[in-house]
This record gives structure tokens, sequence and C-alpha cells, in this order.
């Protein structure tokens, strides 16, 4: 069985085979970097008689610089590991593959299937067309060989065929985007150069990208606007230019400040884009002088320098590979990284949002989650700024809850009385979450373990280093150890879940089917993600159990979830939404002390972890969400196929959106009183004015018909259940005998989604209606009518009085009884909206 914690590494001096005339010549371009596929015996020469001097565990990233055959036909490679030089079989390593996550992309194809999985098998949830842009989140290899690229694009995320996609560097996150035009080009009619030129642009003139479309060469196309005339322009004609956020901030994007920097470690890789996952461009040995064009944070608070090399490309170099010193003498621009902990960065200043609605993410980037929404005029503190990718600012606030989210620099305008932090990050706290932590003595699982640490424990951060199947922070423990840790055994933005998919899914020793069964797994079960090796995922169950389980048998969400909280806004109205992984059946029920509970056929509901103004709280409990409100604030709850919404309002009448009907019209007259009466008159006099007196009151109302027309059923239903209202209320006059007497208003449980809530609206009105009206009290009863069984609002039907007794009837003719209805029909209102 495979050994996952190897011996301590010994280190030893290297020695050469003594066969090397035997060596053929080599075809491979080193240094080269390859990955274990097992735990591979490093020995200091090209046989196995040669002795032991390191062990490389599976997945471990190593440098390959050189290879030999020996005379039993065996090749090797000459590997750097660990500042160790030795031998090993090339049949033990594989050549790293590059990996496209967190790269952005743009659709190649039209009509292309976003799907729930990664194989054609799986259902498609959205559809995509030539030019959009998508950002990669993950990639996977199926069993059929199929690469698929798992992407989010407008907060939906899904899986596509990699073929279907292409990764370009340049893209801007979303359009449309701003661009200074990288020389004078002509603007054509369509995306070729076979179509006519329309006009041109100059060098350094800035255009707005509204589409894009890619050719069947993968050639990209941006469509711009400027001004009059809207046109394609080839990505040339873009190319290199500094995509930005709004013209105006073109100027502070331009930074012109340079850097000096020198390699600081033996040999340091130089990268494609300011990320570990990013192609190598190529290696710089220890003491190699660089000018330094541009910084930026990843989304792990890790700083990249942009440097210049010597054939005048770009590639971009981890802080922890070079020294740094600004060579404009602009200190305060950027700090060497090796300054970081004198910093002790304290200073605080003060922002204010400066547009209608500003997005508040949970880290530095367009793609990250939105934690909340916040208003123009919103005072925050900030605490720290970061660059992205793009040079583009992110503020560090922090919010009401006293948790922290980022900003970016075009939503907010600094204090001038204040100054901002420079991008340095500090020391920080983190919070243990697995129940399997250990502290290492460096930053490798051979390492020895100093101490195990507590669930929901506190460590303080010091420093990061990389590895290639995760990141380790070197921490101080609560008892004052200090060691190395796993950056997934603590809260950051990269923590996430995954959900067993069938009821038979085995959690193994090790990452292969050959190792034992520690648990098996049912449908939906929730485990927490560690990290990846070769199709396997590392995971730990809520008991704290860890194994491997294999990734197709896993997804990110369960099966039946409620997921992706945010808050929605529609002009003055204020919506708390979940997306519904799958159209599958919810319900709710109102509880005491302002709390609503969710139930349904879901497993598992993303919990919000930003504050929303009048809540009080979210929980999940079992199969259940409890949702407290505060004081003074009620809800009105709609259940789509895609998402359950929640509008969140102030108790009152005022503001609340009414949809009234007046039931039968036209050619349907109802029921006809002794003295011919006919409902359709009585039902419509009565809309009217109950539209005065709830519009006196402060609501909005909308009539279902105003006139004398006809609507079949499923037309008043269709306007309730397009419409975000609050309530429906239908009005009829009841029929039956001339002796048959009162009043009686209808709800619906049965089909209904808002039964609980119907009941409640139905027993306030019939409560003030019979005291308005002095007639006998029918009741409020459940009933199938179709306007309240199809209807999706809270909705009643309220039967005023018995058109077929003649002194009902005659009630029923006066323009006094009538006010009187709409009276305690918007007094039941009233109080349907006073409580919760």
């Amino acid at each position: 069985m495979k050994k996952w914690i190897t011996s301590t590494i010994i280190a030893t001096s290297f020695i050469w085979p003594t066969f090397v005339s035997a060596e053929t010549a080599s075809t491979n371009s080193y240094p080269l970097q390859m990955v274990a596929d097992e735990t591979v015996t490093l020995r200091k020469g090209a046989t196995t008689s040669y002795p032991i001097v390191a062990s490389i565990p599976l997945g471990q990233q190593v440098t390959v610089i050189d290879e030999f055959t020996n005379s039993s036909g065996e090749k090797w490679y000459r590997v750097q590991f660990n500042h160790i030089t030795g031998w090993a079989l090339a049949g033990h390593l594989a050549v790293k593959k590059e990996s496209n996550i967190g790269k952005q992309a743009v659709v190649i194809e039209n009509h292309v299937a976003m799907r729930k999985g990664a194989s054609s098998s799986y259902e498609s949830i959205q559809t995509l067309r030539n030019g959009e842009l998508v950002q990669i989140v993950d990639q996977y290899t199926n069993s059929l060989q199929e690469t698929y690229y798992r992407i989010e694009i407008a907060r939906k995320k899904g899986w596509v065929h990699a073929e279907q996609l292409y990764v370009a560097d340049h893209l801007p996150t979303k359009l449309p985007a701003y661009f200074s035009a990288a020389q004078t080009a002509p603007v054509k009619r369509g995306a070729s150069d076979a179509y006519k030129t329309v006009t041109s642009i100059r060098k350094g003139q800035t255009v707005t990208a509204i589409d894009l479309f890619v050719t069947k060469e993968k050639h990209i196309w941006y469509r711009i606007d400027i001004g009059k005339v809207k046109g394609w322009v080839p990505e040339e004609a873009l190319k290199n230019a500094v995509a930005i956020t709004a013209p105006s901030a073109l100027a502070g994007k331009l930074q012109t400040t340079t850097y000096e920097l020198s390699i600081n470690v033996s040999v340091a890789n130089v990268r494609q884009n300011p990320s570990t996952n990013a192609k190598v461009l190529t290696q710089l040995k220890k003491g190699t002088s660089l000018k330094g064009i541009a910084v930026s944070t990843d989304t792990k608070g890790a700083k990249w320098y942009k440097v210049v090399l010597a054939n005048n490309q770009t590639g971009w170099v981890h802080e922890t590979v070079v020294k740094t010193t600004a060579s404009n003498g602009q200190a305060t621009t950027i700090s060497s990284p090796n300054s970081r902990t004198n910093q002790g960065q304290t200073a605080t200043y003060q922002l204010l949002i400066n547009v209608s609605v500003a997005n508040v993410r949970q880290s530095p980037s367009t793609s990250s989650k939105v934690l909340t929404q916040l208003k123009k005029g919103t005072t925050l503190k900030g605490i720290a700024v970061s660059t992205d990718a793009k040079g583009a600012k992110w503020y560090k606030v922090v919010l009401a809850n006293n948790q922290t989210g980022w900003v970016h620099e075009t939503v907010v305008q600094v204090s001038t009385n204040t100054t901002a932090p420079s991008d340095n990050t500090t020391s920080s706290k983190k919070t243990v979450i697995t129940s399997q932590a250990v502290l290492y003595t460096a930053p490798s699982l051979n390492a020895t373990v100093v101490e195990k640490i507590q669930k929901n424990s506190q460590v303080t951060v010091m420093e990061t280093a990389n590895d290639s199947l995760f990141n380790w922070f070197k921490v101080t423990s609560p008892s004052g150890a200090i060691g190395w840790i796993p950056e997934f055994e603590l809260n950051n933005t990269t923590t996430k879940y995954v959900y067993a998919t069938t009821s038979s899914v085995a959690l193994r020793r090790g990452a292969s089917e050959t190792y034992e069964t520690l648990q098996t797994l049912s449908v939906n079960d929730r485990l927490l993600y560690l990290y990846s090796y070769n199709g396997w995922m590392y995971v730990e169950t809520p008991s704290g159990i860890r194994g491997w389980v294999l990734e197709e048998e896993t997804s990110p969400i369960a099966v039946n979830s409620l997921i992706t909280p945010t808050i929605q806004n529609n002009g003055s109205d204020r919506y708390l939404e979940w997306e519904k992984t799958n159209n599958f059946k919810v319900s709710y029920i109102v509880l005491s002390d302002n709390r609503l509970k969710i139930t349904g056929a879901f497993s598992y509901a993303d919990i919000p972890t930003f504050t929303i103004d009048g809540i009080q709280s979210i929980e999940q409990a079992n199969s259940s969400v409890i949702v407290t409100f505060s004081p003074g604030y009620t809800f009105t709850i709609r259940n789509y196929s895609d998402r359950v919404s929640i509008k969140i309002v102030e108790t009152g009448l005022k503001g609340k959106k009414i949809i009234i009907d007046a039931g039968h019209g036209g050619h349907d007259t109802g029921a006809i009183g002794p003295t011919r009466l006919k409902e359709k008159d009585v039902n419509l006099g009565t809309a009217l004015l109950l539209k005065d007196e709830l519009e006196k009151a402060g609501a909005i109302v909308t009539l279902t018909r105003n006139t004398d027309v006809f609507l079949e059923l499923s037309e008043r239903t269709t306007i309730a259940n397009n419409s975000d209202y609050d309530a429906f209320i239908s009005i009829h006059a009841d029929s039956y005998s001339r002796t048959s007497s009162g009043t009686t208003t209808y709800y619906n449980v049965s089909t209904n989604f808002n039964g609980p809530k119907s009941k409640i609206l139905a027993q306030y009105v019939q409560k003030h209606l019979v005291a308005q009206l002095g007639i006998p009290n029918r009741g409020y009863k459940e009933q199938e009518f179709y306007v309240n069984r199809k209807n999706e609002l809270p909705s009643i039907l309220v039967e005023l009085a018995f058109i077929s007794n003649p002194k009902e009837e005659a009630l029923l003719k006066t323009t006094a009884f009538r006010q009187k209805a709409a009276a305690g029909i918007r007094q039941g209102l009233e109080e349907y909206f006073k409580n919760f």
C-alpha cells in the first residue's frame, strides 16, 4: 500500500552516473516542470543500485533538468526537488498540464450548451452564443477523455466542452469595455476584412467595445461604439491596450512608475499571467536584474510583478522570488515584499459610495461572489487596498456586521482628508475549519508534526508558500507554537464544499479504487473539499473523517439545493433570492416571533454571509431554512422554477401592491338578482371604490378590469403571476336562494404556494367586512376557486352578500353598502400588512 506521509528528506551531495557515455542525445527542452504521479524515490544515480537521497510525494511538482538512458534501457530524469538534485525513473513523472482555471475565455460557436455536468449526457441549463465572455472556474477530463471547463457567466455556473471556448489573453471581464486604440485602423461593417469600411479609429483614441465575435480561424473581432458610428475592428487594433472600467478612469490606470527587481532565489519562474496556474514563459537565475512595470495582487493576497524580459516580451514573477526597489524614488507606490512584516499598516480612511447601487464582493475580483449591495451615499471604513490583474484598485471595507468585503474603485470616492494605505498585506487571523488540522515544521506533508490544532481555533498568519497541490501558511497557533499549515485547513476565499451525487459513493483511504473504503456516502452528503489529484478529491466529512472520492461522483452543489443567495433591487423593492438547482417543490410556514420557515424537497441551502436590512438572522435547520425578520418588517414570498424570492417590506399598507379583480364582466353577467341586478356591475362598482380606498392609504393598485369587459379566469391569474405584487383580491356577490344570507371569504391552501398567507389574509378581511356590513358572518373557508387555486400571490375571493336574497340585493345596489365593503377590505389588508 502507498504511504501518503513519507520519510523525512535526507540532503546528500549529487553523484553523476558512471555510464554517461551511453546516453543518447535528448530531444526534450530543459528545464521542464513535471509532476510525480505516485510517490517517487530520488536516487544519487540513474539505477536502483544507487542510494536514496529523497522521496517525492504524490502530486508534487519538480523541475527536470536532464535525462539519461542507462545500460538496461531504463530512462531516468535528473530532478531538482526541495534544493536536492537526484535521479528518478521517467515513468513515475508526468508532464505538468497547463491549467486554464481562473482565466477568461470567449465562446466561439452559437447554440453552445452550458450543462450541469462535464458530459453531453447532462441537462443543458443555458445556451450560449459566439462572443459571450466567461470565467473558467474549474476543468475536468471525463471518462471519454473529453475536456470540459466549468464556467461562470452572469452569476450562473455550468460545464462547456473545451473545444467550444477560446482562452485568450487581454480579454475584458465583461462588455461594454473601454480601450485605448493601439493603432490607426479601419472600422468595418462586419467582423471580417471583406466588409465595407464605415470609418476609422486613430491610435490612442478611447473606444467602447460593445460586442465580440470569434471567426472560425479564432480571430477575435470587437464591435465598437465611437459615438454616431458602430462597427467592427480586429483584436490587433486594440491589442496590448489597457482595458479600463470607464473612460474617465483611463489616466489613473496608466501607471508610469517602474521598479528595479532582482531575483533572490536559485531559479525563478516567469509566468504568462499573475497566477501559479499560468504557463511558465522562462526561468531566471539568482541575481538576474529586471525592470518591473506593473504590480497585481491575486485572490490569495499575494503580489505579482509584471517584468520586461530580454526579448521585450513581458511576464509575471511572484513577490517571494524577487527583491524590489522603486526606481523613480516613489517608495510609497510599492514596498519590498521583505518589509511586509514591518509595515504594521493601521491607517484607515473614509469611503463614500458614489453610484446608485454598489456591489460588495468577497474578494477583489468582478467574478467574486457578491456579499451585499450598498446605496449611494453610504459611508464605509476602508482598511486595505489591492490591485487586480487589469490594474484596477479594490478597497477592503468593514461592513455593518464587522465582516469585510471589497469594492471597486469606480463605485467609491475616497475622502480627501484621509490617506488610503498601500496594497501591502499584514498578518491576519484565520480560523481552522477542519477537524484533523495539524501544524508542520515545514510546508510539506512529509515534515514533522508540531501539534494538532482544534477546529474553530484561530491562528495568526505570518507568511505563505506555494505548492503544486495547495498553498501553505506559516502561522502562530493558540498555544504559541509556530509552524506551517495547509491553506485548506483554514477559512479563506477558496474554501468550498462538494456533494455526493449517488447513494453509493465510496470514501477511500487513497486516490485509487484499489484502496479500502472508509465509508459509503449517500446522495447529497456534504463534504469539505481539501485538494485534488488525478481525478480524485481529498475531502473531510462533517464527522471529521478524511478520505478520497472520485471527482466525477461529486457535484459542487447538492442535487436539490438553494444556492447563491443575493440581494436584488427593483426600484424601491428589495428581494432576497436563492437560485434553485432544479425545479423542485418548495413550501413555507409562518411561525411565531416574526419567523418564516421555508421547507421543501431540498437538502441544503447556502446561508447568506452578508447583512440584510429587515432580517435579523437566517439559519438552516435540517432540511429547512428559518428566516427571522426584524420588528417592523414583513414579506411576500414567491416560488419560481429557478429561484425562491422573498420581498422584504416594512409593515403597513403604504407602498404595498394590490391587484383587485372584479369578477365576471362583458357577456358573463354573473348571478342576477330578483330585480335583475347583475353581479358583474356590483363587482366592478365595489372594485373601483376599493381602489380609491387603498390608494388614499398609500397602496399601489392594479385592476384586472376597469370597464365592462370579459376576461378569462386564466387571464386574471396571469396578471397576478406575472407581477411582483403582494396580494390579490377577487370581488364577487354570492347567489343561492332567496333566504341565503351573509358574507364569506375564500382562500386556497392545497395548491396555492402562498396558501399560508392567503389564509391569514382571508381571516383579517372577513373580520373587518362583517364588522362594516352588519350581515351574517359565514366565515373564511378553503375552496378551490380557479383565481385562488391557480394564483401564486396571497389571494382571496370575497362574496360580499347574496344577490339572490331580495334584502341583500337591495343593499348591493347602493353606493353606501359598496363603500362599506371597500372600507372593510381595506381595513383587513391594513391588519394583514401590519402583522407579520
